[in-house]
Parts: C-alpha cells; sequence; structure tokens
C-alpha cells in the first residue's frame, strides 16, 4: 500500500499480486481531507480500506516518504496502522529514495547553476503576460502551430516525474534565446514587440538570461541533466 500526501489532497494506491500472479500497483481513491495529521491520516487510509471492502487482515506492507508524519516509530502513520495490523511493515518509498539520491547528486556547481538558471528563466517569462505571450509567439512561429508554452517549475525532490519538463526546455531553448534577442533588438517577425516597447530593465534583463542560456556550461549541464533523466525514466519503465 502506498499513500501520497500533496497539501490536503491525497491519493491511496493499492499494490497486490493478481490471479494471474502478476505485480499490480493501482490508484484506488482520492480523499480530500481537512488536516493532514499522522492521526488523521491513518484514520483516512483505513477507513478508506475497510469502505472499498478490502480486508485489513491482508496488509502486509506500506510505504510512504520518510518524512515523521508518515515514518514516524511512535506516532507516525505507520506506526498506527501497524497497531491494527502488525504484519503491515513500513518501506521508505523506493522513488522517493531515488529522487532524494538524485538531488544529492547534485551538488556539482555547474548543474546547480543550471538549475537555479532555470528556475530563474521560468519565473520570469511567468511573472509577466507580456513576456509569456511573447515566448508563446516566437515558439508558434518556429513550429508552424499552437503549443503549450515549454516552461515548468522544476520540482527539487521528485526529479524523474520532470523528465518532461526538462525535455521541454531543452527542445526550447532556440525559442528562449530568440525571445530574448527580441526583446534586445526588435524582430519584423512580431511587430507588436519590437524593441522600443520594453522598458530597460526588460532588456537588461534578457541580456543576462541569453548570456547565461548561450554559454557553454549550461548547455553542456543541462543536456546532461536531460539524458540522465531520460535513463532514469527508461529504467523506471522498464521495471
Amino acid at each position: 500500500m502506498k499513500y501520497l500526501v500533496t497539501t490536503l489532497n491525497t491519493w491511496l494506491f493499492v499494490c497486490f499480486v493478481d490471479q494471474e500472479c502478476n505485480i499490480r500497483e493501482d490508484f484506488i481513491s482520492f480523499i480530500k481531507m481537512e488536516r493532514v495529521r499522522a492521526v488523521d491520516i491513518a484514520s483516512a487510509i483505513i477507513s478508506s480500506i475497510e469502505n472499498l471492502g478490502l480486508n485489513l487482515e491482508s496488509l502486509r506492507g506500506q510505504g510512504y516518504d520518510g518524512a515523521s508524519t508518515m515514518s514516524g516509530e511512535r506516532a507516525g502513520v505507520q506506526a498506527r496502522i501497524r497497531n491494527r495490523q502488525s504484519k503491515a511493515l513500513y518501506t521508505h518509498c523506493a522513488g522517493h529514495c531515488l529522487n532524494l539520491a538524485i538531488l544529492n547528486s547534485c551538488s556539482i556547481l555547474p548543474i546547480t547553476n543550471c538549475i537555479s538558471q532555470i528556475k530563474s528563466f521560468t519565473l520570469w517569462v511567468r511573472n509577466s503576460d507580456k513576456r509569456l505571450n511573447l515566448l508563446k509567439a516566437v515558439v508558434e512561429k518556429g513550429t508552424h502551430q499552437s503549443s503549450r508554452i515549454p516552461l515548468f517549475n522544476v520540482c527539487v525532490t521528485r526529479w524523474v516525474e520532470n523528465i518532461d519538463g526538462w525535455e521541454r526546455f531543452s527542445l526550447a531553448h532556440p525559442f528562449l534565446i530568440e525571445m530574448c534577442e527580441t526583446i534586445l533588438y526588435g524582430n519584423d517577425n512580431f511587430p507588436l514587440y519590437n524593441d522600443r516597447s520594453w522598458t530597460p530593465k526588460d532588456k537588461r534583463n534578457a541580456l543576462a538570461h541569453m548570456k547565461a542560456l548561450e554559454s557553454f556550461e549550461f548547455i553542456y549541464s543541462m543536456v546532461s541533466l536531460h539524458r540522465s533523466l531520460f535513463y532514469l525514466n527508461c529504467c523506471q519503465a522498464s521495471d
């Protein structure tokens, strides 16, 4: 059994062996909670299992992240459930362990700088409708089709889940450079966004971001990070 908590929304997954002896993991319940204390979460899990007609006596394992609310040996969720079913052994979620391991491995300065720059650029674009619309126009001009804005915030603990975001940022790299150039020098393809419509601050920020995105260190780090995450995703899919 696995349990995921995001703010006050919760998802319950059950791992089991089916009649053909295949190991399966299925989502079985979505729960809206008022509070996320250990006692509340444990109660929600038990109630959900019983309401779905599942026998708590058949529970043999439970997996969560390593937060004390979930993993606490005395008052955590896993301890409260084991008080009801002693055979439900707790295991730190393997996926979460992998995410933490990848996070710790990203202490290399160029990788850290690359991640910080991507976050900074993403926030800079998203904090202005004008910049956001310009990026959309550049992407649509370059791909000849409507597209979602290819920028995603990088989650610091769930790296594998952000592979799509890294891939989109990597593929969008030429468009991001063109966007900065349009702000700095203008572009006949985007008359609504000529260089005279931008403030000196806009141009300073565009120049700083463009230099960072064009640097060898950034490009090398971005490609390396994307390929590493893609490899991990392939390994996870094969499992």
